[in-house]
């Protein structure tokens, strides 16, 4: 972040988060760098063993003013963590695979954490192409073609690029200009949420964070809830990739100022929340799915570790559809986590194995604070399950009329049919949280009847 005044910008019209993907020296800072000119590897250790660490950052501006947020990603096994805690704000892929290697187990596994976020859009790059032959380069694209088969990249365009001599960079910046017309703006006008993936002090500014904006808007002098610590902070000043801004918005990265927190007070995984909109929760249901990767299972309150946004948890997996859950399965599932988790109903993550690390699999959010079930509770499994697969009003109905006067937290639903709901008049919005009329209306009506019978009494 940069400390002088600078000119103030705005969001762009149109603005997305980009990814990179890929085993480990398959080109992806160096594309980066001839993409952008910009060179994500900030580290010391970085530069002296020639492979990326940590998180890489950079900004690319396409045709028709498409703004993208690049986060480089490293390809090393040891790193999948911080892959992860990069993946999870993204819009769009770009998976990487050399000329020269072809794919990898990192490859592979990389394609996983992305299909387990949910990532709908992204391209293949086939990196290095100045090493590819007329023999080997026909026999690439048929392992890419398998290695995509039923994801979301089967369809995708690949393309050829050397970050060398310059070849495909053209090429990229025309397909991934194609692809901002796919990408649907995240929703600005729901609660703000930053997942934290970096933090450091400046001289003269004090403690900074950066990450990806999932949702809602932010403006310098806002005050937000650092989240799972409870602490409230304010905003001190805004940046994106350096340009001073007066508001960010979903869907771009943002480095932002805070005031009212120390340095040690801030960790990698934090979330940056409108007030009183999230709390976090250590019991949490999902539906979780495996990777189909051969003789891969997992048991019954097996201890796993979750990734959320910037965030590795740990907990155990409560299965409430079976004993065990093998590869390519789905399963209704509660976890009991060791930490509180700060998540959203929809929200995807990673599963990776406790040990070795691996990745395993991944999910989606049903409750996000959920009490804990009995695994032979065929009624909270069967509201489980409705609560997924109906339509979103009609859910939304249900889990209020069932809540009764406990009522549902704003967290739990969502924003937009949740306003429709109480536009209707069905719902009711008290205090952060929501109530069905019909339980209104009951209490109501035994309001009325203890006045009554008061008065009787006393006339």
């Amino acid at each position: 972040m940069s400390g002088s005044p600078g000119k103030t910008t705005a969001p762009a019209a149109r603005h997305f988060i980009l990814g990179t993907a890929g085993h480990v020296d398959h080109g992806k800072t160096e594309l980066v760098r001839a993409l952008t000119g910009h060179d994500t590897d900030r580290l010391k250790e970085e530069k002296d063993r020639g492979i990326s660490i940590e998180l890489g950052f950079a900004p690319l501006v396409l045709d028709g003013g498409v703004f993208v947020g690049i986060i480089d990603v490293p390809g090393h096994e040891r790193f999948v963590r911080q892959m992860v805690a990069g993946a999870g704000g993204i819009d769009l892929a770009m998976l990487l695979v050399a000329a020269d290697e072809s794919v990898m187990p990192q490859t592979r596994e990389h394609l996983e954490v992305l299909r387990a976020l949910g990532v709908r859009h992204g391209m293949v790059v086939v990196s290095k192409s100045d090493l590819a032959t007329d023999d080997t380069l026909p026999l690439l694209k048929e392992e890419i073609a398998e290695l995509v088969h039923g994801t979301f990249l089967e369809d995708a365009p690949v393309v050829l690029a050397s970050a060398r001599t310059g070849a495909g960079l053209d090429d990229i910046r025309t397909t991934l200009a194609a692809l901002a017309a796919q990408v649907e703006n995240r929703n600005a006008a729901g609660p703000f949420r930053l997942a934290v993936d970096r933090v450091f002090h400046q001289k003269g500014i004090g403690v900074v964070v950066t990450g990806s904006c999932y949702s809602g808007r932010v403006t310098v002098g806002d005050e937000l809830d650092l989240l799972p610590s409870a602490k409230r902070v304010r905003v001190r000043e805004l940046q994106s990739f350096g340009a001073k801004r007066n508001e960010g918005v979903a869907g771009e990265r943002l480095a932002i100022a805070l005031h009212g927190v120390k340095l040690e007070e801030v960790a990698r995984g934090d979330m940056l929340t409108t007030p009183g909109k999230f709390t976090g929760a250590d019991t949490v249901d999902v539906r979780m799915t495996l990777a189909t990767i051969e003789d891969l299972e997992v048991k019954n309150r097996e201890r796993i570790r979750i990734h959320h946004g910037a965030r590795e948890l740990l907990g155990r997996v409560v299965l409430l559809e079976g004993d065990v859950l093998r590869a390519g399965e789905s399963m209704l599932a509660q976890l009991r986590l060791e930490s509180p988790l700060v998540a959203g109903a929809g929200d995807h993550f990673v599963v990776r194995k406790y040990s070795p690390p691996r990745v395993i699999g991944g999910g989606v959010v049903v409750d996000a604070h959920a009490e804990i079930h009995r695994r032979a509770d065929a009624a909270a499994i069967e509201r489980l399950r409705i609560r997924e697969q109906g339509d979103p009003e009609t859910v939304l109905t249900k889990m209020a009329e069932r809540a009764g006067m406990a009522g549902i937290a704003e967290t739990d639903a969502d924003a937009d049919t949740a306003a429709k709901l109480v536009e209707q008049g069905e719902l009711v919005a008290i205090a952060g949280r929501f109530y069905h009329r019909h339980a209104l209306d009951a209490l109501a009506a035994r309001a009325l009847e203890l006045a009554g019978g008061h008065q009787a009494r006393y006339p």
